[in-house]
Formats: structure tokens, C-alpha cells, sequence
């Protein structure tokens, strides 16, 4: 068992038993990973993503406090230094592992991420998905209705929560399938 596994759902086994790593999901490439695992990694990526669900907690917040582009103003730097963190930090870990052909699928990382979570926590993230496009839809009508809208961020809204939409149905399905399948 890979130490600090349930952080996130981007690590895989092969059928021979190595272990692959995908820091990118399904939008770069998989590093077979030596064993033991090192865990400064997973700990780097648990810390990594709670500051990052601190840093969407902070968007909300100020959000409803204040104006989009406040918002924007204060977490969108701080993202954008997470994000070249985390990349600097991947690529020095990485630079002398062995990249392994294998790609992960959007259904592979569906089936990683369900077998995390129960299948309430996945009802739940879909629910939630769908506030989120109704909300933004609504905005987005709105602004179109009032001049000076938000509309580039109100679609832009709609756009991101919709693929989240997508992304929480493949994972509950993926959930339902493996409850499924462990009832008979």
C-alpha cells in the first residue's frame, strides 16, 4: 500500500506490480516509481492540495464578500505560485524516474478516484456539480441581461463547473458499477 495513497487518485499498479505515477493526469505522462514509495512526494501532494482547497474556500469567500475580480485579484496570483510549485517540484522528483508509455484514461482516473470515496461523498460531489451549473447559468443569464455584467466569468463559470459535472458523473458511475459488481 503506497503511504499516503487516499490523497489523490493518480496512481495506478500495472499487472506486474510497478507502480506508476501520474503528476498531470490524464494530460501528461505516467513515471514508473521506485518502491518504497518516497513520501516526501505524497506529503508534498497532501499539502499541495489542501492549500488548494483552502485557496477555492478563499475564492468563494471573498466572492460573496466583496466582487469577482477581488477575488480573482488575491487567489489568482497565489494559484498561479502553486502552480509553478507544483510543477518545479514534479519535475525534480521525476527527472530520473522511467516514463512508462502507459496513458491514464479519463475512465481509469474515474475508477482510481471512485474507489476513494464512498458512494455518498460521490452523490454528494454531483449535486454539488449541479448547483454549481444551474448557479453559473443563472449568473450567466443575468449578466447578459444587465449591462456590465460578469459574463466572460460567468461563462467561463458555467464552462469549468460543466466538465466538473462530467467528470464527478464518471466518477459516481464508476462508484455504482464497483458497488455493483461487489454485491454479486
Amino acid at each position: 500500500m503506497l503511504p499516503r495513497q487516499k490523497i489523490i487518485g493518480l496512481w495506478s499498479k500495472t499487472i506486474d506490480g510497478q507502480t506508476l505515477f501520474y503528476p498531470y493526469g490524464i494530460l501528461g505522462k505516467g513515471w514508473v516509481v521506485p518502491e518504497p514509495f518516497p513520501s516526501d512526494i505524497a506529503i508534498f501532494l497532501q499539502r499541495w492540495l489542501i492549500l488548494g482547497c483552502a485557496l477555492v474556500a478563499a475564492y468563494v469567500v471573498l466572492q460573496a464578500t466583496t466582487s469577482i475580480g477581488t477575488a480573482l485579484m488575491f487567489t489568482a496570483p497565489v494559484y498561479l505560485a502553486m502552480l509553478v510549485v507544483y510543477i518545479a517540484r514534479i519535475r525534480r522528483w521525476t527527472h530520473n524516474l522511467e516514463a512508462t508509455s502507459i496513458r491514464m484514461s479519463r475512465s481509469d482516473m474515474a475508477q482510481n478516484q471512485a474507489r476513494l470515496y464512498p458512494k455518498a461523498f460521490t452523490s454528494l460531489l454531483l449535486i454539488l456539480a449541479l448547483i454549481m451549473v444551474a448557479g453559473s447559468a443563472v449568473a450567466l443569464v443575468g449578466s447578459l441581461r444587465h449591462p456590465g455584467g460578469n459574463t466572460l466569468w460567468s461563462g467561463a463559470g458555467l464552462v469549468f463547473f460543466s466538465f466538473c459535472l462530467l467528470q464527478f458523473k464518471r466518477i459516481h458511475s464508476a462508484r455504482n458499477k464497483m458497488d455493483d459488481e461487489a454485491a454479486q
